[in-house]
Protein backbone atom coordinates (compact mmCIF):
# COMPACT_ATOMS: atom_id res chain seq x y z
CA UNK A 1 0.00 0.00 0.00
CA UNK A 2 3.00 2.51 1.01
CA UNK A 3 4.90 1.35 -1.88
CA UNK A 4 1.95 2.24 -4.21
CA UNK A 5 1.65 5.79 -2.66
CA UNK A 6 5.09 6.95 -2.82
CA UNK A 7 5.27 5.26 -6.59
CA UNK A 8 2.06 7.74 -7.15
CA UNK A 9 3.51 10.60 -5.35
CA UNK A 10 6.89 10.88 -6.48
CA UNK A 11 5.48 10.92 -10.63
CA UNK A 12 3.18 13.61 -9.63
CA UNK A 13 5.85 15.74 -7.42
CA UNK A 14 8.47 15.28 -10.58
CA UNK A 15 5.50 16.17 -12.79
CA UNK A 16 4.35 19.59 -10.97
CA UNK A 17 7.97 20.88 -10.68
CA UNK A 18 7.97 20.10 -14.19
CA UNK A 19 5.57 22.42 -15.43
CA UNK A 20 6.27 25.40 -13.46
CA UNK A 21 8.12 28.18 -15.07
CA UNK A 22 7.97 29.84 -18.03
CA UNK A 23 10.36 30.45 -21.20
CA UNK A 24 11.46 34.27 -20.82
CA UNK A 25 15.52 35.02 -21.59
CA UNK A 26 16.96 38.33 -19.90
CA UNK A 27 17.87 40.47 -22.65
CA UNK A 28 21.00 42.58 -22.91
CA UNK A 29 19.05 45.70 -21.11
CA UNK A 30 18.28 43.19 -17.71
CA UNK A 31 14.44 42.98 -19.42
CA UNK A 32 13.18 39.25 -19.92
CA UNK A 33 12.41 38.46 -23.38
CA UNK A 34 10.66 35.19 -25.12
CA UNK A 35 12.91 32.27 -26.45
CA UNK A 36 11.96 31.88 -29.99
CA UNK A 37 12.66 28.72 -32.52
CA UNK A 38 14.23 31.12 -34.90
CA UNK A 39 16.78 31.04 -31.94
CA UNK A 40 17.43 28.17 -31.40
CA UNK A 41 19.85 26.64 -34.39
CA UNK A 42 22.60 24.27 -33.63
CA UNK A 43 25.79 24.50 -35.76
CA UNK A 44 27.38 21.19 -36.29
CA UNK A 45 30.49 20.84 -37.36
CA UNK A 46 31.73 19.00 -40.47
CA UNK A 47 34.02 15.84 -38.24
CA UNK A 48 31.01 16.32 -35.44
CA UNK A 49 28.29 15.21 -37.49
CA UNK A 50 24.83 14.42 -36.24
CA UNK A 51 21.49 12.70 -37.33
CA UNK A 52 18.26 14.77 -37.55
CA UNK A 53 14.46 13.91 -37.74
CA UNK A 54 11.75 15.97 -38.71
CA UNK A 55 7.92 15.20 -38.43
CA UNK A 56 4.42 16.34 -40.16
CA UNK A 57 2.64 15.73 -36.83
CA UNK A 58 0.90 13.13 -39.03
CA UNK A 59 2.28 9.70 -40.37
CA UNK A 60 5.55 11.15 -41.50
CA UNK A 61 8.93 11.76 -40.57
CA UNK A 62 12.43 12.45 -42.20
CA UNK A 63 15.61 11.34 -40.59
CA UNK A 64 18.81 12.18 -42.10
CA UNK A 65 22.77 13.15 -41.98
CA UNK A 66 23.65 17.03 -41.37
CA UNK A 67 27.07 16.32 -43.39
CA UNK A 68 26.67 13.05 -45.36
CA UNK A 69 26.03 13.09 -49.28
CA UNK A 70 23.30 11.08 -50.36
CA UNK A 71 22.61 9.20 -47.19
CA UNK A 72 20.99 5.77 -47.92
CA UNK A 73 21.34 3.52 -44.66
CA UNK A 74 18.02 1.37 -44.13
CA UNK A 75 15.96 4.06 -42.15
CA UNK A 76 16.91 7.19 -43.64
CA UNK A 77 15.18 9.41 -45.57
CA UNK A 78 11.33 9.80 -46.14
CA UNK A 79 8.90 7.45 -44.50
CA UNK A 80 5.04 8.27 -44.24
CA UNK A 81 3.13 5.43 -42.20
CA UNK A 82 5.82 2.99 -41.75
CA UNK A 83 6.26 3.01 -45.45
CA UNK A 84 9.69 4.35 -46.96
CA UNK A 85 9.34 6.29 -49.87
CA UNK A 86 12.94 8.27 -50.67
CA UNK A 87 16.55 7.69 -49.08
CA UNK A 88 17.67 11.36 -49.50
CA UNK A 89 18.34 13.74 -52.19
CA UNK A 90 21.51 15.46 -54.04
CA UNK A 91 21.20 19.64 -54.96
CA UNK A 92 23.72 21.43 -57.44
CA UNK A 93 24.13 24.72 -59.18
CA UNK A 94 25.31 24.65 -63.05
CA UNK A 95 27.95 21.49 -63.29
CA UNK A 96 28.96 21.56 -59.75
CA UNK A 97 27.18 19.26 -56.64
CA UNK A 98 26.37 20.85 -53.67
CA UNK A 99 28.48 18.80 -51.05
CA UNK A 100 27.22 18.81 -47.60
CA UNK A 101 30.24 17.71 -46.41
CA UNK A 102 31.75 21.17 -47.02
CA UNK A 103 28.56 22.97 -45.89
CA UNK A 104 28.32 25.26 -42.58
CA UNK A 105 25.05 23.24 -40.77
CA UNK A 106 22.66 24.89 -38.75
CA UNK A 107 19.94 22.70 -37.23
CA UNK A 108 16.49 24.33 -36.07
CA UNK A 109 13.73 22.74 -34.67
CA UNK A 110 11.80 23.29 -37.96
CA UNK A 111 14.47 23.26 -40.38
CA UNK A 112 18.14 22.23 -41.27
CA UNK A 113 19.96 25.64 -43.08
CA UNK A 114 22.91 24.39 -45.22
CA UNK A 115 25.40 27.29 -46.94
CA UNK A 116 27.46 25.75 -49.57
CA UNK A 117 30.19 28.25 -50.97
CA UNK A 118 27.41 28.55 -54.55
CA UNK A 119 23.92 28.69 -52.36
CA UNK A 120 22.00 28.65 -49.14
CA UNK A 121 19.66 25.03 -49.03
CA UNK A 122 16.93 25.45 -46.10
CA UNK A 123 15.30 21.94 -46.06
CA UNK A 124 11.25 22.09 -44.24
CA UNK A 125 8.65 20.12 -43.67
CA UNK A 126 4.85 21.29 -42.69
CA UNK A 127 2.44 19.99 -40.39
CA UNK A 128 0.08 17.52 -41.88
CA UNK A 129 1.15 17.95 -45.08
CA UNK A 130 3.00 15.18 -47.12
CA UNK A 131 5.47 17.15 -48.82
CA UNK A 132 9.10 18.66 -48.63
CA UNK A 133 10.26 21.80 -49.66
CA UNK A 134 14.07 22.25 -50.41
CA UNK A 135 14.61 25.92 -50.42
CA UNK A 136 17.25 26.94 -52.48
CA UNK A 137 18.86 30.95 -52.06
CA UNK A 138 21.63 33.04 -52.60
CA UNK A 139 22.29 31.07 -55.59
CA UNK A 140 25.55 31.98 -57.37
CA UNK A 141 25.37 30.48 -60.85
CA UNK A 142 22.72 30.11 -63.79
CA UNK A 143 20.73 27.38 -62.58
CA UNK A 144 19.80 24.66 -59.87
CA UNK A 145 19.21 21.14 -60.06
CA UNK A 146 17.96 18.42 -57.98
CA UNK A 147 18.48 14.35 -58.02
CA UNK A 148 16.26 12.05 -55.88
CA UNK A 149 18.27 8.85 -54.73
CA UNK A 150 17.45 5.81 -57.20
CA UNK A 151 17.60 3.11 -54.12
CA UNK A 152 13.52 3.66 -53.31
CA UNK A 153 12.09 4.63 -56.41
CA UNK A 154 11.48 3.78 -59.72
CA UNK A 155 13.02 6.09 -62.79
CA UNK A 156 11.38 9.42 -63.33
CA UNK A 157 9.01 10.04 -66.03
CA UNK A 158 7.57 13.43 -67.55
CA UNK A 159 3.97 13.80 -65.60
CA UNK A 160 1.15 16.19 -65.53
CA UNK A 161 2.31 17.95 -62.58
CA UNK A 162 5.91 17.53 -62.83
CA UNK A 163 8.16 14.47 -62.62
CA UNK A 164 7.16 11.30 -61.09
CA UNK A 165 8.75 8.75 -59.32
CA UNK A 166 6.66 5.23 -57.60
CA UNK A 167 7.90 4.01 -54.76
CA UNK A 168 8.87 0.83 -54.42
CA UNK A 169 6.93 0.56 -50.95
CA UNK A 170 4.23 2.78 -51.90
CA UNK A 171 0.23 2.04 -51.46
CA UNK A 172 -0.50 3.02 -54.57
CA UNK A 173 0.67 6.70 -54.66
CA UNK A 174 3.32 8.71 -56.38
CA UNK A 175 6.27 11.16 -55.79
CA UNK A 176 5.94 14.22 -57.78
CA UNK A 177 9.42 16.71 -58.30
CA UNK A 178 8.65 20.18 -59.42
CA UNK A 179 10.36 23.38 -59.14
CA UNK A 180 8.83 25.45 -56.67
CA UNK A 181 7.96 28.68 -58.57
CA UNK A 182 5.85 27.55 -61.92
CA UNK A 183 9.21 27.84 -64.36
CA UNK A 184 10.12 26.30 -67.34
CA UNK A 185 12.64 23.68 -66.15
CA UNK A 186 14.54 20.70 -67.86
CA UNK A 187 14.73 16.75 -67.10
CA UNK A 188 17.59 14.74 -68.25
CA UNK A 189 16.27 11.44 -66.81
CA UNK A 190 18.34 12.04 -63.71
CA UNK A 191 18.57 15.41 -62.66
CA UNK A 192 15.72 18.38 -62.53
CA UNK A 193 17.34 21.41 -63.46
CA UNK A 194 15.64 25.20 -63.41
CA UNK A 195 16.39 28.57 -63.31
CA UNK A 196 18.74 29.55 -60.27
CA UNK A 197 15.87 31.87 -59.48
CA UNK A 198 13.01 28.60 -59.12
CA UNK A 199 13.36 29.21 -54.92
CA UNK A 200 14.39 25.49 -54.96
CA UNK A 201 12.23 22.32 -55.38
CA UNK A 202 8.90 20.93 -53.73
CA UNK A 203 8.83 16.93 -53.31
CA UNK A 204 5.05 15.52 -52.75
CA UNK A 205 3.65 12.33 -52.04
CA UNK A 206 -0.17 11.48 -52.92
CA UNK A 207 -2.12 8.96 -54.10
CA UNK A 208 -5.06 10.74 -55.67
CA UNK A 209 -3.81 12.52 -58.67
CA UNK A 210 -3.57 15.63 -56.62
CA UNK A 211 0.19 16.76 -57.02
CA UNK A 212 -0.43 19.73 -59.31
CA UNK A 213 -3.11 21.30 -56.48
CA UNK A 214 -1.03 20.43 -53.99
CA UNK A 215 2.05 22.35 -55.36
CA UNK A 216 -0.31 25.36 -56.05
CA UNK A 217 -1.74 25.15 -52.57
CA UNK A 218 1.88 25.09 -51.25
CA UNK A 219 3.23 27.76 -53.55
CA UNK A 220 0.53 30.23 -52.48
CA UNK A 221 0.55 29.51 -49.04
CA UNK A 222 3.77 28.35 -47.69
CA UNK A 223 4.56 31.39 -46.01
CA UNK A 224 1.29 31.04 -44.11
CA UNK A 225 2.29 27.20 -43.12
CA UNK A 226 5.97 27.73 -42.11
CA UNK A 227 4.67 30.36 -39.84
CA UNK A 228 2.15 28.25 -38.00
CA UNK A 229 4.18 25.62 -37.64
CA UNK A 230 6.73 28.07 -36.44
CA UNK A 231 3.97 29.63 -33.98
CA UNK A 232 2.54 26.05 -32.87
CA UNK A 233 6.15 25.74 -31.53
CA UNK A 234 7.09 29.18 -30.37
CA UNK A 235 3.59 28.31 -28.17
CA UNK A 236 4.49 25.32 -26.60
CA UNK A 237 8.13 26.25 -25.36
CA UNK A 238 6.20 29.30 -24.09
CA UNK A 239 3.59 27.14 -22.27
CA UNK A 240 5.88 24.58 -21.12
CA UNK A 241 9.82 25.33 -20.64
CA UNK A 242 9.90 24.87 -17.42
CA UNK A 243 12.97 27.39 -16.08
CA UNK A 244 12.89 31.17 -15.90
CA UNK A 245 16.52 31.56 -15.62
CA UNK A 246 19.19 33.66 -16.61
CA UNK A 247 21.40 30.17 -17.99
CA UNK A 248 20.40 30.56 -21.70
CA UNK A 249 22.25 26.98 -22.60
CA UNK A 250 19.73 25.16 -20.00
CA UNK A 251 16.88 26.66 -21.47
CA UNK A 252 17.54 26.58 -24.74
CA UNK A 253 18.15 22.59 -24.10
CA UNK A 254 14.91 22.48 -22.04
CA UNK A 255 13.39 24.09 -25.08
CA UNK A 256 14.81 21.73 -27.57
CA UNK A 257 13.56 18.62 -25.21
CA UNK A 258 9.96 20.28 -25.32
CA UNK A 259 9.97 20.41 -29.07
CA UNK A 260 11.95 17.46 -29.55
CA UNK A 261 9.14 15.10 -27.87
CA UNK A 262 6.41 16.60 -29.49
CA UNK A 263 7.54 15.78 -32.84
CA UNK A 264 6.54 12.35 -31.59
CA UNK A 265 2.62 13.74 -31.18
CA UNK A 266 1.39 12.34 -34.60
CA UNK A 267 -1.43 11.11 -36.17
CA UNK A 268 -0.91 7.66 -37.62
CA UNK A 269 -3.76 4.99 -36.35
CA UNK A 270 -5.62 8.19 -34.67
CA UNK A 271 -3.69 10.07 -32.71
CA UNK A 272 -0.80 8.81 -30.43
CA UNK A 273 2.87 9.45 -29.50
CA UNK A 274 5.63 7.49 -31.53
CA UNK A 275 8.02 4.81 -29.24
CA UNK A 276 10.88 6.63 -30.96
CA UNK A 277 12.72 7.61 -34.14
CA UNK A 278 13.61 6.27 -36.77
CA UNK A 279 12.89 2.62 -35.84
CA UNK A 280 9.56 2.76 -33.84
CA UNK A 281 7.34 5.12 -36.00
CA UNK A 282 4.27 3.21 -34.30
CA UNK A 283 2.46 3.83 -30.77
CA UNK A 284 2.88 1.48 -27.42
CA UNK A 285 1.01 1.58 -25.00
CA UNK A 286 3.45 1.39 -22.53
CA UNK A 287 5.87 3.98 -24.06
CA UNK A 288 3.21 6.38 -24.77
CA UNK A 289 1.70 6.49 -21.57
CA UNK A 290 5.21 6.84 -19.79
CA UNK A 291 6.24 9.82 -21.71
CA UNK A 292 2.02 11.75 -21.94
CA UNK A 293 2.64 13.57 -18.53
CA UNK A 294 5.74 15.22 -20.03
CA UNK A 295 5.24 15.43 -23.35
CA UNK A 296 1.24 16.53 -23.09
CA UNK A 297 0.36 17.44 -20.26
CA UNK A 298 2.99 19.64 -19.12
CA UNK A 299 2.66 21.46 -22.39
CA UNK A 300 -0.89 22.09 -21.92
CA UNK A 301 -2.55 20.13 -24.79
CA UNK A 302 -5.41 18.75 -23.50
CA UNK A 303 -7.47 18.25 -26.53
CA UNK A 304 -4.37 15.83 -27.91
CA UNK A 305 -4.79 14.17 -24.68
CA UNK A 306 -8.41 13.47 -24.85
CA UNK A 307 -7.84 12.24 -28.59
CA UNK A 308 -5.22 10.14 -27.80
CA UNK A 309 -7.20 8.67 -24.88
CA UNK A 310 -10.45 8.14 -27.03
CA UNK A 311 -8.58 6.63 -30.14
CA UNK A 312 -6.10 4.29 -28.22
CA UNK A 313 -9.79 3.07 -26.35
CA UNK A 314 -10.54 2.03 -29.72
CA UNK A 315 -8.34 -0.20 -29.71
CA UNK A 316 -8.97 -2.52 -26.03
CA UNK A 317 -10.04 -5.55 -26.01
CA UNK A 318 -13.34 -6.45 -26.03
CA UNK A 319 -13.63 -9.67 -27.12
CA UNK A 320 -15.58 -11.44 -23.57
CA UNK A 321 -13.52 -14.81 -24.81
CA UNK A 322 -9.89 -13.30 -24.91
CA UNK A 323 -7.42 -13.80 -22.40
CA UNK A 324 -6.52 -10.32 -22.39
CA UNK A 325 -10.23 -8.73 -22.18
CA UNK A 326 -9.98 -5.18 -21.02
CA UNK A 327 -6.70 -4.66 -21.90
CA UNK A 328 -5.25 -1.66 -23.56
CA UNK A 329 -2.79 -2.50 -26.54
CA UNK A 330 1.21 -2.76 -25.95
CA UNK A 331 1.16 -1.65 -29.76
CA UNK A 332 -0.84 -0.64 -32.56
CA UNK A 333 0.64 -0.75 -35.92
CA UNK A 334 -0.67 -0.71 -39.08
CA UNK A 335 -0.27 -4.75 -39.21
CA UNK A 336 -2.08 -5.04 -36.46
CA UNK A 337 -3.08 -4.55 -32.47
CA UNK A 338 -0.96 -6.50 -29.79
CA UNK A 339 -1.84 -6.78 -26.18
CA UNK A 340 1.11 -8.70 -24.94
CA UNK A 341 1.40 -6.32 -21.82
CA UNK A 342 0.46 -5.98 -18.97
CA UNK A 343 1.45 -2.42 -17.76
CA UNK A 344 0.37 -0.15 -20.63
CA UNK A 345 -3.12 -0.55 -19.03
CA UNK A 346 -2.71 0.61 -15.97
CA UNK A 347 -0.50 3.46 -16.82
CA UNK A 348 -3.45 3.95 -19.16
CA UNK A 349 -5.71 4.45 -16.15
CA UNK A 350 -3.51 6.65 -14.21
CA UNK A 351 -2.98 9.10 -17.10
CA UNK A 352 -6.18 9.40 -17.55
CA UNK A 353 -6.69 10.20 -13.82
CA UNK A 354 -3.91 12.37 -13.52
CA UNK A 355 -5.61 14.25 -17.00
CA UNK A 356 -8.66 14.94 -14.51
CA UNK A 357 -6.87 16.33 -11.26
CA UNK A 358 -5.48 18.83 -14.13
CA UNK A 359 -8.30 19.74 -16.01
CA UNK A 360 -11.19 18.48 -14.05
CA UNK A 361 -13.18 17.44 -17.06
CA UNK A 362 -15.41 15.53 -15.69
CA UNK A 363 -17.95 15.34 -19.02
CA UNK A 364 -14.63 13.35 -20.43
CA UNK A 365 -14.53 11.17 -17.56
CA UNK A 366 -18.17 9.98 -18.34
CA UNK A 367 -17.09 8.98 -22.30
CA UNK A 368 -14.25 7.49 -20.88
CA UNK A 369 -15.08 5.39 -18.13
CA UNK A 370 -16.26 2.45 -19.31
CA UNK A 371 -13.24 1.96 -21.18
CA UNK A 372 -11.15 1.74 -17.55
CA UNK A 373 -14.46 0.09 -15.82
CA UNK A 374 -13.53 -2.82 -18.07
CA UNK A 375 -10.05 -2.78 -17.77
CA UNK A 376 -10.04 -3.30 -14.08
CA UNK A 377 -13.24 -5.82 -13.62
CA UNK A 378 -12.07 -7.78 -16.35
CA UNK A 379 -8.69 -8.35 -14.30
CA UNK A 380 -10.57 -8.32 -10.89
CA UNK A 381 -12.46 -11.23 -12.65
CA UNK A 382 -10.20 -13.62 -14.43
CA UNK A 383 -6.66 -12.03 -13.80
CA UNK A 384 -6.22 -11.99 -10.18
CA UNK A 385 -4.87 -14.90 -7.43
CA UNK A 386 -6.54 -15.15 -4.10
CA UNK A 387 -4.73 -12.15 -2.74
CA UNK A 388 -5.12 -10.48 -5.42
CA UNK A 389 -2.37 -9.69 -7.22
CA UNK A 390 -2.25 -9.52 -10.89
CA UNK A 391 -1.36 -12.96 -12.66
CA UNK A 392 0.73 -12.34 -16.03
CA UNK A 393 2.08 -14.04 -18.37
CA UNK A 394 5.94 -14.42 -17.96
CA UNK A 395 7.48 -11.62 -20.69
CA UNK A 396 4.08 -9.44 -20.11
CA UNK A 397 6.26 -7.08 -18.72
CA UNK A 398 8.45 -4.31 -20.00
CA UNK A 399 10.86 -7.09 -20.63
CA UNK A 400 8.79 -8.41 -23.66
CA UNK A 401 11.90 -9.47 -25.97
CA UNK A 402 11.54 -13.33 -26.97
CA UNK A 403 13.50 -15.50 -28.82
CA UNK A 404 12.30 -17.60 -32.23
CA UNK A 405 8.62 -15.14 -30.84
CA UNK A 406 8.23 -17.63 -28.18
CA UNK A 407 11.27 -17.87 -25.59
CA UNK A 408 11.14 -15.11 -23.17
CA UNK A 409 14.50 -13.44 -22.83
CA UNK A 410 14.00 -12.26 -19.44
CA UNK A 411 11.47 -14.50 -17.76
CA UNK A 412 10.11 -12.50 -14.60
CA UNK A 413 7.40 -15.19 -13.23
CA UNK A 414 3.98 -13.98 -13.29
CA UNK A 415 3.66 -11.61 -10.26
CA UNK A 416 6.25 -9.16 -10.96
CA UNK A 417 6.77 -5.87 -8.06
CA UNK A 418 6.35 -3.37 -10.75
CA UNK A 419 3.01 -5.06 -12.39
CA UNK A 420 1.45 -5.02 -8.86
CA UNK A 421 2.42 -1.60 -8.04
CA UNK A 422 1.19 0.06 -11.68
CA UNK A 423 -2.12 -2.73 -10.43
CA UNK A 424 -2.83 -0.71 -6.87
CA UNK A 425 -2.49 2.54 -8.99
CA UNK A 426 -4.89 1.58 -11.34
CA UNK A 427 -7.58 0.32 -8.74
CA UNK A 428 -6.69 3.45 -6.86
CA UNK A 429 -7.33 5.83 -9.55
CA UNK A 430 -10.34 3.95 -10.65
CA UNK A 431 -11.73 4.04 -7.46
CA UNK A 432 -11.15 7.76 -7.02
CA UNK A 433 -12.57 8.43 -10.62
Amino acid sequence: MKFGQLFAVAGCTALLGACSGSSLLPGQDGTLSRLDVEDMGIAVAADSQREYSFTDKKASFWYGMTHTDNWDDWHSGWNIAKRRLLSDYTVGVDGDTLSRREAEVTVYPYKIDRVYAKARENFYMFDRVELLYVELSDVKGDSVWIELSPRLISAGKQGAAGIEFVPKESAGGVITLQPFKDVACRWNGTRLMAPADAGGFIISYTEDGSAAQVAALFRRDHEKMLSERIDRMNALVEKSNPLSSDNDTLDRAMAWIVLTTDELITCQQGNGIYAGLPWFNEYWGRDMFISMPGAVFCTGQWETARSIFSDFAKFQDRNPESETLGRIPNRANLEGIIYNTADGTPRFVTDVYEYMQYTGDTTYLASIYPAIELSINSVIERGTDTDGFLVHADADTWMDAKRQGKYPCSPRGNRAVDIQALWYGQLRSGAEM
